[in-house]
């Protein structure tokens, strides 16, 4: 994929989904609930935004795709899951339901607002239960021997590419 992210909307577009249909398509969801008339004005809030951005273009080779509602559009989505007043906040989402967070996750994500390690973080533990850095990933690149043999003894099948200088996003696409 070259981008993870769509406009969750029941307004048309080319890359608009209404909430309902992206549910039914993916499985594991990250959602962002934000009102863009207050993006840039306040550093918290776009912190928020800007992680979930960053979160979402490392989860591209993932089973997690990305949503976002603009609550000014699209409130009532948003009235589903959080206070409006609250935004933006993002929630995981599985089955088209959304994932419980413990204390403990709301206590790291607010000690670092919009941190794309610590979202990371949260949606591994949330999803797979498993800090691994590479939990959620479906691809994978080896750039060493012992990387290789690690990746055939962990999974069934194995797709093996070379690709050259800079083919890899391309090869994994």
């Amino acid at each position: 994929r070259q981008r993870n992210v769509v406009q969750l909307t029941r307004e048309s577009c080319e890359e608009c989904v209404p909430l309902e249909d992206f549910y039914k398509s993916n499985h594991h969801a990250f959602v962002l609930f934000y009102e863009r008339a207050l993006a840039g004005k306040h550093h918290y809030k776009q912190a928020i935004v800007t992680g979930f951005h960053a979160a979402c273009a490392d989860l591209r080779y993932s089973h997690i795709v990305c949503g976002v509602v603009d609550m000014v559009n699209d409130k009532e989505y948003a009235m589903r899951y959080i206070d409006p007043k609250t935004a933006p906040a993002h929630i995981a989402v599985r089955e088209g339901q959304p994932l419980g967070m413990t204390k403990h996750h709301i206590e790291q994500l607010m000690a670092k607002p919009g941190d794309k390690d610590t979202i990371l973080w949260h949606l591994r533990d949330v999803f797979a239960g498993d800090p691994s850095p590479d939990i959620l990933a479906i691809t994978a690149a080896a750039r060493t021997a012992a990387a290789f043999d690690g990746a055939l003894a962990r999974h069934e099948v194995v797709i093996v590419g070379a690709p050259e200088a800079g083919g890899a996003d391309a090869f994994r696409a």
